[in-house]
């Protein structure tokens, strides 16, 4: 075909580029026709082109036949008017093919209805009658649904059909369908409590209480097992202030000993005197060195300080 342009862009034939001018100029409106075929023209040629081979003989397995001078090649339509009488053709409602080509979506059934999402919009997908959607919260469903047709889908749990649901928001809406759904509401409502009650009234239910103590009957008696203690290893700082966290708890005054002031003499009255043994005198028996070795020492380094 003059339009073929190779796989690859490098080794494009040369004739490629003048047509893309060509058309670039028809584009613009410099061009009464485009070099280049429609979609239409470029379908009509494969249509020819697929008649053509099928007339075509074909050598294969299956494609042998008998002639008056030998043995020949059938084509493909001899080969399907020998074979397609023995295949029976099956067929279906189109409604029936349209459910089998639907997609599925995994959901999770919610106050009575399957909410999806399509195209950033919430959908609602319900029944004619609510209960049976009720009577599945919880579970785990499959919607099956047409993505060019989003007003109806069916509903499978377990790989099992429940029933064909249709979509709130895309129905034709009007004041009654509105009244008709409060209506099927209270009903689901209705009917659910009075399943309750009488599933109450068949089966009776204990309360807490008597549960609770049944179980306790048939509980069975358990011995603490025994077990080895170690000491754990407590880290130096933790265990120290804990020591010291006791030794506060444990102080009392009544325990403490009693402190006894000091009594220092009065001060020499030496009118002004610098005298190096002053301070000597003034030390209290107590705090006076105990040793003739220690005052004879205290009395050099005053002297050597005095000399100095």
């Amino acid at each position: 075909m003059p339009e073929w342009c190779g796989h690859k862009p490098g080794t494009r034939p040369e004739r490629f580029n003048k047509m893309l001018k060509e058309h670039e100029a028809w584009v613009a409106g410099e061009r009464d026709s485009t070099p280049f075929r429609t979609i239409q023209e470029v379908a009509r040629l494969y249509s020819d082109a697929l008649e053509d081979f099928n007339e075509r003989p074909h050598e294969g397995e299956g494609m042998r036949k008998r002639l008056p001078n030998g043995l020949g090649w059938n084509c493909p339509n001899e080969a399907w008017e020998l074979m397609i009488p023995h295949v029976p053709r099956r067929t279906a409602p189109e409604e029936v093919i349209q459910l089998c080509f639907a997609k599925r979506r995994e959901l999770t059934i919610r106050n009575g209805e399957i909410s999806a999402t399509f195209g950033g919009q919430q959908y609602h997908y319900r029944l004619e009658t609510r209960t049976s959607l009720l009577a599945l919260n919880g579970r785990k469903a499959e919607l099956g649904y047409d993505p060019l047709d989003l007003g109806q889908g069916a509903v499978y749990v377990d790989n099992h059909f429940i029933a064909l649901a249709r979509c709130a928001e895309l129905r034709k809406m009007g004041g009654d369908a509105f009244v008709q759904d409060e209506r099927d509401r209270r009903a689901a409502r209705r009917e659910i409590k009075q399943f309750i009650k009488a599933a109450h009234r068949e089966i009776p239910v204990p309360d807490a209480e008597t549960h609770l103590a049944r179980r306790r009957a048939v509980m069975p008696v358990r011995t603490p097992a025994e077990r080895p203690e170690i000491a754990a290893q407590i880290p130096e700082g933790i265990a120290a202030a804990h020591a010291a966290q006791q030794a506060e708890r444990e102080f009392s005054f009544a325990s403490a000993v009693p402190v006894v002031a000091v009594e220092r003499p009065p001060e020499p009255d030496d009118d002004g005197v610098f005298s190096f043994f002053s301070y000597a005198d003034a030390v209290p028996e107590a705090e006076a060195p105990d040793s003739v070795e220690s005052n004879q020492t205290q009395n050099t380094s005053f002297s050597a300080r005095g000399t100095n």
